[in-house]
């Protein structure tokens, strides 16, 4: 009991859990829109579902801890394990799940130059269109032009939300014009509701607001600022 006591109590800990819990529940929300009836299994779920945290706790550990960190690769590892035990008859859907669980653990090798714009992108990309396909096809047995248009606005909601932990060189401040401009543009290309406006007031917020975060908390607040814009657009 003393040893959970301590861990609970562990700064580290209860951020990691709170970006694995968050990010989960991003990809859940986003892949369960006009939820239908199940047709999975609860045990296929209850590994995906672990997957998500393992992978979000794996995103928060080498992102955070700058691409240096030795237990977010394995934790990418074991989240990339569960993916095969689940998907392994579905192999397009295996490699979707695959892809960011590779992609983080390949950030943590740095002559491959991950840890730059390039990662940012390449992150997004496996980030949204994962494990929101993953449980949207779970649950309906299909995909749609549709819903995979929707998971534009998600990826490049991690470019504008992840940026400031990739671009940190001062000649790169471009990016910071980019993303939010790449992010705004997509959300207005969706059908004009209060839901898209909230969105783009949302980011319009974030972006001023970035410099009065103290980069301790930075990464944390990224993430529950990307849950509120899911929560609204989703």
């Amino acid at each position: 009991m003393d040893t959970i006591k301590r861990l609970s109590s562990n700064p580290l800990v209860q951020e990691v859990s709170i970006s694995a819990v968050v990010q989960a529940l991003i990809w859940w929300i986003v892949g369960h829109q006009h939820v239908g009836t199940a047709t999975v299994t609860i045990g296929t779920n209850g590994q995906l579902i672990l997957a998500s945290l393992f992978l979000g706790a794996a995103a928060y550990l080498v992102v955070k801890r700058h691409f240096l960190s030795r237990v977010g690769p394995i934790l990418a590892a074991a989240a990339g394990a569960l993916i095969v035990l689940s998907l392994h008859h579905q192999n397009l859907l295996l490699l979707i799940g695959l892809f960011p669980c590779v992609t983080l653990i390949l950030m943590c090798i740095p002559k491959l130059d991950l840890q730059t714009e390039f990662g940012l992108i390449i992150l997004g990309m496996g980030f949204a269109l994962s494990f929101p396909i993953i449980f949207f096809y779970a649950t309906h047995r299909f995909l749609s032009i549709q819903f995979l248009w929707e998971l534009m606005p998600l990826m490049a909601s991690y470019w504008f939300f992840y940026e400031p932990e990739f671009i940190t060189r001062p000649k790169n401040w471009l990016w910071t014009l980019i993303t939010p401009l790449i992010l705004a543009i997509l959300l207005l290309s969706l059908p004009l509701s209060w839901r898209s406006i909230t969105a783009i007031i949302l980011v319009i917020v974030t972006w001023f607001g970035r410099p009065f975060v103290a980069n301790r908390y930075h990464f944390i607040m990224t993430t529950l600022l990307q849950l509120a814009f899911t929560l609204i657009l989703y």
